[in-house]
């Protein structure tokens, strides 16, 4: 573990909010290799003053960074570059999102977007091992293990890396699993909902049923509820 050399951190573009400049900053210097996994920050208080933001913009920056797994806050110890970034969190069209202020409606139809044209791939050239590992997944989800219901949103997850996978096309593979990191903390939020799982197995289960018997009107359809349920059931 090394302490960061305080003077790599500085004021920059007042174009963008204090929250944003902090969060770009950092990232810039993750990018550079300038900060290190493992490296000890400095304190709140002179992050504040060598960034020229408020304290309580640098707290909101660190939680963001810090839901982005690019650092980790220690109660009493300091906050710290997180040992693992091995997620891909430094792409800076992530970082943006989770910058972003939007409504309920806009996520909607973001997912809806992404999701149809992935939808829309898998039926134009299938990859058959992203199909079974779809298949898979609504298996182990059908039969978890109802006292340990919450965990299924980790299957959630499993079935929706298996449909980039089975789009058959490497770009959007990249791209759809990239925004699932975006999207993971609020499917995770979802399985804390009794119920919601049983919810959740019938609208995976009807996208799976839709591209196997290679039905888009009912692929997308199924996509569309399965939205719509993943809005509802965050609520």
């Amino acid at each position: 573990m090394a302490t960061i050399d305080q003077s790599l951190f500085y004021s920059t573009s007042p174009q963008l909010s204090a929250v944003e400049r902090v969060v770009e900053h950092f990232q810039e210097l993750l990018l550079q290799r300038k900060i290190r996994p493992g490296d000890l920050l400095p304190s709140e208080s002179v992050l504040a003053e060598r960034l020229g933001v408020s304290r309580g913009s640098l707290r909101e920056a660190m939680k963001v960074l810090s839901a982005l797994g690019l650092v980790e806050i220690k109660r009493g110890n300091g906050t710290y570059v997180c040992q693992d970034l091995g997620r891909g969190l430094l792409d800076p069209f992530l970082l943006r999102l989770n910058l972003l202020d939007y409504g309920i409606e806009q996520l909607m139809e973001f997912r809806m977007l992404i999701e149809m044209d992935v939808v829309r791939s898998i039926l134009k050239h299938p990859n058959p091992e992203g199909l079974c590992g779809m298949a898979t997944s609504l298996e182990h989800m059908a039969a978890l293990d109802p006292a340990h219901a919450e965990s299924a949103w980790e299957l959630d997850m499993a079935f929706h890396h298996a449909m980039a996978q089975a789009s058959g096309n490497v770009l959007i593979q990249q791209l759809y699993t990239s925004l699932l990191r975006f999207f993971e903390p609020m499917i995770q939020k979802t399985y804390q909902v009794p119920g919601n799982r049983e919810m959740a197995l019938q609208l995976h289960q009807a996208i799976y049923d839709a591209l196997v018997a290679d039905d888009e009107q009912a692929a997308t359809q199924a996509v569309a509820n399965a939205i719509d349920g993943w809005i509802k059931g965050g609520k």
